[in-house]
């Protein structure tokens, strides 16, 4: 017997894409945006891909396009923007306290990994710690200055009450640092002061 065939729909076949197996290095990789928030794609590529920037920028692009993390834009004024990524947890700052954030993120790729492993590291608001961390048994703070108006003399009425915490305080550049050094002094804190260039390419 044959049936009449009332209409015929044409169209694609709803296939289910295959699953997204995250890797080992994937999931540390979250665990770590988790930790500290904000990180660009150099830091990333430090901390798991031995300095590989386009390997690393291949698998965040691919991590990014199955929802497994984010990325972000930083504005800076220059006709490119420049990335960052975050984990999918990972509440929006404004730009300046996300740009703090990653500044001082420096200081946790240029730990020793034994010592990243180990020293708690904790993501704070940037007003004025950016971060705080355990190592040789003492807690230590990172405070990030940025070229604006007032920076230093503001983070230094907001550091006065540090009492004897042991701060890494980041400079921009070699002016902001000697002004810096002449509104933190009288202040008597237990401070490193460092140029962010300097992380770089150097260990803490």
């Amino acid at each position: 017997m044959i049936q009449r065939v009332e209409s015929i729909s044409w169209g694609r076949v709803n296939i289910d894409p295959p699953p997204f197996d995250l890797t080992d290095r994937d999931k540390k990789l979250i665990k770590t945006l988790e930790t500290t928030h904000y990180l660009t794609a150099w830091q990333i590529a430090q901390l798991f891909w031995q300095g590989n920037l386009e390997n690393a920028k291949s698998r965040l692009k691919r991590l990014a396009k199955k929802n497994q993390i984010k990325k972000n834009w930083l504005r800076t004024g220059d006709p490119l923007s420049v990335a960052f990524y975050s984990a999918n947890s990972t509440s929006a700052v404004p730009e300046l306290q996300a740009l703090k954030i990653m500044t001082g993120n420096m200081i946790y790729v240029r730990l020793p990994e034994a010592v990243r492993e180990h020293c708690s590291w904790i993501t704070r608001n940037a007003n004025p710690f950016t971060a705080s961390f355990s190592m040789d048994n003492e807690e230590h703070y990172v405070v990030v200055a940025r070229n604006y108006p007032m920076e230093i003399y503001n983070l230094a009425f907001e550091l006065r009450w540090a009492g004897d915490k042991k701060i890494l305080f980041i400079a921009p550049d070699e002016d902001m640092l000697e002004e810096a050094k002449e509104f933190l002094e009288p202040l008597d804190l237990n401070v490193l002061i460092l140029i962010d260039a300097t992380l770089i390419s150097s260990s803490i």
